[in-house]
């Protein structure tokens, strides 16, 4: 179907805003994002040195020197056009990630139509629960396109029905954007690639059961392919990976069973079932037919019963998380489920030619996440799911809203395009929630923030910097400096005592036991320290504070007025 020019300025007009919101937080923040420190530490390592750092990286993430995929991509781009690590890596990677929006909607118009596709791209580029997430410079962000762009090819393959093209002996356009997106995905993000394997699969599944069984015997081989390199990396390549699995990734699974083992396992296990039952499954057909008026009381009805319900489960916390989050969170979750609320007829989206993709997209990362939040799983973290869940909700979303708006006359259309246009432009405003609403966490670092860090390049080595995560990781990406990370809580939130005795021998996350030298906070970090990303930031207490400013035992060595940076006794 030929686009029209109206429909071409609708699309640049989507994009643009999508592609602008992933910046606009540069106005308040120099650097935005908590783990952006190690990123930045291992691509000025890659770009000085010229290869990558791996065997003696002492940061926190200890897995983050086995995927550095986006610092590969940051360091050329530094190179080729002659600008800092810093420059590409806080303006080119999110300007990647944004490239995700216009792929989606290709990935959308491939499966439900312009309409549904540009609906449902728009609404995902500008929901909080995306941008938020992947404004910043990290792997995820840049697996988000990648992945994109495979799951894409991979619907292409299955549809041309020559799935056999993604064979490395073969030439062929999609299979060659699939195999190059695949290992690009291996080399930058693991969690990334698991959920697209798992929604890969998906899409598999449901083709098969819609009555594409030609395809079913050479689709599963060709996942099982793909998952050999993956296994190889994971567990042979990636060692310090393969130690973080095996110390906490499954934490319920019994001593005895290794992680690796259950990782190795699972995509062998689920194929060998899908190869037994594949010509077993089918899809059933749905075809709704009910009034418009029926569809708008479903509507109401469903964004009622999941607005009620999600409170119900935040009132508990974040899924997965000690993090609680409160009421003033009310607003910026009402307007996202006010359009997510048009996805309340599954069987609207099923009805849909080729919609059933959508599902099989879905549920399956849906079921990890599940696992994630019942279980606790610091691999599976239920809300780390949420920007690859809302990808097929969105075009859901999409074909739903497509529904709705024909229901009207023609002339009360442009009406109610204007309402949801302006739902929209609600999701933008609110697509960085406050910290209070993000269970304390900043992820914006300041001018006056870097400065003072900035200042231990000038102090003593071998020094080690107690903060709270992301102050902790700045100091360390930007100095070279060793912080504390998650192990200086004690430093920063106990009495005097407390401090001075936490203070010494303290173990940090690879570079072994230290004494700590100096203690670093801001204004931001007093408001709430965040030290994991599964645990709510806290504010500081009185006596905490006060025990570094109102006695002589804590001696201040550096304050510009936002930041201050105070010597531990006997230092």
């Amino acid at each position: 179907m030929r686009i029209k020019n109206y429909q071409k300025h609708m699309l640049y007009s989507v994009f643009s805003l999508t592609i602008l919101l992933r910046f606009i937080h540069k106005y308040d923040w120099p650097i935005w994002g908590s783990d952006s420190g190690e990123y930045l530490y291992l691509t000025r390592y890659l770009v000085e040195n010229g290869m990558m750092l791996n065997e003696d990286y002492i940061g926190w993430g200890r897995a983050y020197p086995d995927f550095q995929g986006m610092q590969i991509l940051a360091a050329t781009v530094a190179l080729v056009f002659d600008v800092s690590y810093y420059t590409s890596l806080t303006w080119f990677i999110p300007l990647i990630s944004g490239l995700a929006i216009p792929i989606l909607f290709i990935i959308g118009k491939e499966i439900v139509g312009f309409t549904p596709a540009l609906f449902g791209s728009a609404f995902y580029g500008v929901t909080f629960g995306v941008v938020y997430a992947n404004s910043h410079p990290m792997p995820g962000g840049l697996a988000e396109t990648l992945g994109f762009v495979l799951i894409l090819n991979w619907i292409k393959i299955l549809k041309d029905d020559t799935i056999w093209v993604i064979n490395p002996l073969k030439r062929n356009p999609w299979g060659n954007m699939a195999k190059f997106s695949f290992f690009a995905l291996l080399l930058t993000h693991h969690f990334t690639l698991l959920l697209l394997m798992a929604a890969i699969l998906g899409i598999l599944i449901v083709e098969i059961a819609a009555g594409n069984k030609k395809i079913g015997t050479e689709g599963i081989m060709v996942v099982g392919l793909m998952s050999l390199p993956i296994s190889i990396y994971w567990l042979i390549y990636a060692k310090s990976f393969r130690k973080m699995l095996d110390d906490s990734a499954f934490d319920f699974l019994p001593d005895n069973i290794p992680t690796t083992l259950v990782l190795t396992l699972i995509p062998f296990v689920s194929l060998t079932i899908l190869w037994l039952i594949k010509d077993k499954l089918n899809l059933p057909n749905f075809s709704e037919n009910i009034s418009h008026n029926n569809y708008l009381k479903r509507t109401v009805a469903s964004f009622v019963g999941v607005f009620i319900l999600i409170m119900l489960v935040l009132w508990k916390g974040v899924p997965g998380t000690d993090i609680p989050v409160d009421f003033e969170a009310t607003p910026y979750l009402g307007v996202n489920l006010a359009i997510m609320s048009l996805a309340c007829v599954p069987s609207f989206v099923m009805s849909k030619k080729n919609s059933w993709l959508l599902w099989g997209w879905l549920l399956p990362i849906l079921g990890l996440a599940t696992i994630g939040a019942v279980t606790g799983s610091h691999l599976l973290i239920a809300y780390r799911h949420a920007p690859y869940l809302l990808a097929p909700v969105a075009l859901m979303i999409g074909i739903s809203f497509q529904y709705f708006i024909i229901g009207f006359e023609t002339k009360k259309r442009k009406y109610v395009t204007a309402v949801f246009t302006i739902l929209l432009i609600g999701c933008a405003w609110g697509a960085y929630p406050p910290p209070s609403v993000m269970g304390g966490f900043q992820e914006g670092s300041s001018q006056k923030e870097i400065d003072g860090i900035l200042w231990f390049n000038f102090a003593e080595e071998n020094s080690l910097v107690a903060s709270d995560h992301r102050l902790s990781s700045l100091t360390f990406g930007l100095t070279k400096t060793n912080a504390t990370w998650e192990n200086g809580a004690t430093v920063i939130n106990g009495n005097t005592e407390q401090s001075i005795l936490a203070g010494k021998d303290l173990p940090t996350p690879q570079a072994g036991r230290k004494d700590v030298t100096y203690v670093l906070l801001s204004e931001e970090m007093q408001k709430g320290v965040a030290l994991l990303q599964w645990d709510p930031a806290e504010e500081l207490t009185g006596e905490a504070k006060t025990k570094f400013t109102d006695n002589n035992k804590f001696p201040i060595w550096f304050d510009n007025g936002d930041v201050i940076i105070m010597k531990m006794p006997n230092k």
